[in-house]
């Protein structure tokens, strides 16, 4: 079994101006150097999008969202911290989100150990078949936020090719809501830990066999 990272992002929900956020904020504020920007940046009054090769900034006047590939949690939580320290900005939600494909040969027998229940009988009624692939969702508090796990069989097919790939991938979302500013900067200061317990519940699925 093959676990791969696939991405984070943060996810900010509030009151934006796309117009000021553009590549000189970023240069300006260190927090993007100046030739790490993708021409396929863009800027306008309404909406921003920033590129370098492992981050994408999506910004819009409800919205911004801030993506790596390379799950650099310093770098978004710099860039997240200088932005909601704005005083023109209003915040109303956070999502720290977190992603990982599970590659597997044999999905069908891995997911059945790991997510069948004997009780739910309503399910099993409709989906006794040895090509059931089984899936979970669970969710708790964790620190200020709303933890929330949705782990889902899928299939990855191979571009210009034949081949397919089954894979289990753990969406994991921390949400965020509350009225108090200090709240969500607290809580983006404290980001590694976040990052830290979906690392752990990955790391403890990867022990599997």
């Amino acid at each position: 079994m093959k676990i791969n990272f696939i991405e984070s992002n943060i996810v900010l929900l509030g009151n934006f101006k796309p117009s000021l956020f553009d590549k000189l904020y970023f240069i300006k504020n260190e927090l993007i150097e100046e030739d790490k920007f993708l021409e396929s940046s863009i800027y306008t009054s309404n909406f921003s999008k920033i590129e370098t090769q492992d981050l994408i900034i999506l910004i819009e006047q409800k919205k911004i969202v801030l993506v790596s590939k390379e799950n650099k949690s310093n770098v978004l939580q710099k860039i997240s911290n200088k932005i909601t320290s704005e005083s023109h900005i209003t915040l109303r939600t956070i999502g720290f989100n977190f992603k990982w494909f599970f590659f597997i040969d044999d999905i069908y027998s891995y997911t059945k150990a790991n997510f069948f229940s004997n009780s739910n009988d309503i399910l099993n009624k409709h989906f006794n078949s040895d090509t059931t692939a089984y899936g979970y969702y669970i969710s708790r508090n964790f620190k200020n936020s709303r933890l929330k796990l949705d782990i889902k069989p899928n299939t990855l097919r191979q571009i210009n090719g034949d081949k397919e790939q089954n894979i289990l991938s753990f969406d994991f979302n921390f949400h965020i809501e509350n009225e108090e500013i200090k709240i969500f900067k607290e809580s983006i200061s404290d980001y590694k830990s976040y990052k830290s317990k979906a690392l752990e519940i990955i790391s403890d699925y990867g022990e599997r066999k």
